[in-house]
């Protein structure tokens, strides 16, 4: 996961993007040593097929929220490094506003990918990343 002359890693945090053109997440790694420099690497990738039945875009937003949760989880369990801390960034603002959202009750389809969502993370961990600089869109 890191180059052989990299050292000691001090801290190591996974990123999470999701995109819905592709309707797919990537996970990275981003690992800092002892001089704090930094090397980021491509841990995992998961795509979905769109299904047939036609959904809004929010739901599939929502629910490629939920694989990178998935990941999170997944990857936490696999890797022999300590992970200090995981951010999911979407280029969705709605998705984000739903996530930061805990006054209001949605429907169901929501309120379930909603508690998959936060109980895999916290709302400072959620952000927004721009559509063209979104590694997910590639």
């Amino acid at each position: 996961m890191k180059p052989i002359d990299f050292g000691r890693a001090q801290r190591a945090e996974l990123h999470h993007f999701s995109d819905t053109s592709g309707y797919e997440a990537v996970s990275y790694i981003r690992i800092i040593n002892h001089s704090n420099k930094i090397y980021c690497a491509l841990l995992m990738s998961k795509a979905r097929v769109v299904p047939l039945k036609q959904i809004t875009i929010l739901r599939m937003e929502l629910t490629v929220a939920t694989v990178a949760i998935q990941l999170d989880k997944m990857l936490r369990g696999e890797l022999d490094v300590i992970v200090d801390n995981s951010y999911f960034w979407t280029d969705s603002k709605t998705v984000l506003w739903y996530i930061m959202n805990k006054a209001m009750r949605f429907h169901t389809f929501v309120a379930n990918r909603l508690a998959v969502i936060h109980g895999g993370s916290t709302e400072d961990q959620s952000r927004f990343v721009n559509i063209a600089e979104n590694p997910a869109d590639e």
